[in-house]
């Protein structure tokens, strides 16, 4: 039979025995209970409490509400306008990097297309930036 000695509600020592009588000061434990419980955490009949008993009796702390994640700001105007002129440069630039696709055009169609690219750098520097902002015309689609 396990037996065991309880402080301040802990159990600080366990024996198995088969003579309870030599051991006044201990008490039965059943075998599920762990050797250093504390046992404000079970019934009488060695049952564990459930978290609601636990939490209504304060043995615990309830489990903390998570943070709510903070909010995106919303995007400036400026921060629109960038990301507007940085796509179309990307467009842009799948075409003005590829050798093969940039050898098709005339030498007018590259001197359009460079004329456009540069014209979008340039996009900040309008007097009008981010609000009023006039896009220049993609050469290619017109």
């Amino acid at each position: 039979m396990l037996m065991a000695k309880i402080i301040d509600n802990v159990i600080v020592e366990y024996i198995d025995t088969d003579k309870p009588e030599d051991y006044p000061d201990f008490i039965e434990i059943p075998e599920h209970v762990p050797s250093n419980a504390d046992i404000r955490f079970f019934h009488k009949d060695w049952t564990p409490k459930s978290e609601s008993e636990l939490l209504a009796e304060g043995l615990i702390e309830p489990e903390p509400e998570p943070e709510p994640e903070p909010e995106e700001p919303e995007p400036t105007a400026e921060e629109k306008a960038r990301w507007k002129r940085d796509g179309l440069l990307y467009e842009l630039d799948a075409i003005v990097s590829n050798p093969l696709r940039w050898n098709a055009f005339t030498e007018a169609e590259q001197q359009a297309l460079a004329d456009y690219r540069q014209a979008l750098l340039d996009v900040p520097q309008q007097e009008g930036f981010p609000t009023d902002v006039v896009w220049p015309t993609d050469p290619i689609e017109g």
